[in-house]
C-alpha cells in the first residue's frame, strides 16, 4: 500500500512538473510583436505588402496555435510549436521590415526624379505657351492651357511637401500627376501649331 501510495505520488509530481513546465512562451511571444511593431513602423503594409503578408499570416498561425493549447486539457499542452511559430513570426516580420526599408529607399530616389521631370516638364510647357501664336480664336484656348499647367504647380508643391514628410508614395502619385496633365497641355500646344502650319 505504501509502495502503491509512492508510485501514485511520483506519478502526480511528474504530472505537476510537466504541466508546470507547459507554459505560455511569454518572452517569445513579445518578441515576436516587437519584430511585428517595427516592421509596421516602417510602413511594410505599404512598401513591402508580400512581406507583411507573410507576417500576418504566421501571427494569425501563432494565435490560433496558442487558442488551442489553452482549449485543450492541462495536462496535455504543450507550447513547442508555438515557441517555433512565434520564432517565425519574427523571422517574418524582420523580413517585412527589411523588405520596406529597401523599397522605400528605392522609391525615394525614383520620386525625386520624377519630381525633377515634372519640373523639368513644366518649364518646357511654360516655354511652348510663351511661344504660342497669339491671335482671334485663340487667347481662350490658350487661357485654358495656362489654367492647366498652373495646376500642375499645386500638384508639385503638394508632391514636394509629401516628399519632404516621407510619404514617397504619396508624392509619387502627385509627381504623377502634374506629370500626366503637362504632357497633356504640351501635346494641346503642338497639336495647335501643327494646324496652323508654319507662320
Amino acid at each position: 500500500m505504501l509502495r502503491t501510495a509512492r508510485v501514485l505520488s511520483s506519478v502526480f509530481l511528474g504530472l505537476v512538473v510537466a504541466t508546470g513546465c507547459a507554459q505560455v512562451p511569454t518572452e517569445e511571444i513579445a518578441a515576436a510583436d516587437q519584430a511585428m511593431e517595427a516592421a509596421s513602423s516602417s510602413e511594410a503594409e505599404v512598401y513591402a505588402p508580400d512581406s507583411w503578408a507573410v507576417a500576418e499570416d504566421a501571427r494569425a498561425q501563432l494565435d490560433a496555435e496558442i487558442e488551442a493549447q489553452e482549449q485543450s486539457f492541462a495536462l496535455s499542452r504543450s507550447y513547442d510549436h508555438a515557441r517555433t511559430l512565434a520564432a517565425d513570426v519574427k523571422a517574418a516580420a524582420e523580413q517585412a521590415a527589411g523588405d520596406a526599408e529597401t523599397m522605400k529607399e528605392k522609391v525615394r530616389v525614383e520620386v525625386s526624379g520624377l519630381i525633377e521631370q515634372a519640373r523639368a516638364s513644366l518649364q518646357e510647357v511654360r516655354t511652348l505657351l510663351a511661344n504660342a501664336p497669339q491671335g482671334k480664336g485663340t487667347m481662350a484656348d490658350l487661357a485654358a492651357l495656362e489654367a492647366d499647367a498652373r495646376s500642375t504647380e499645386d500638384y508639385l508643391a503638394e508632391a514636394d511637401r509629401a516628399y519632404s514628410d516621407g510619404n514617397y508614395m504619396d508624392a509619387q502619385a502627385k509627381a504623377q500627376a502634374a506629370l500626366t496633365e503637362l504632357d497633356k497641355v504640351k501635346a494641346e500646344i503642338q497639336g495647335a501649331q501643327r494646324a496652323r502650319g508654319p507662320a
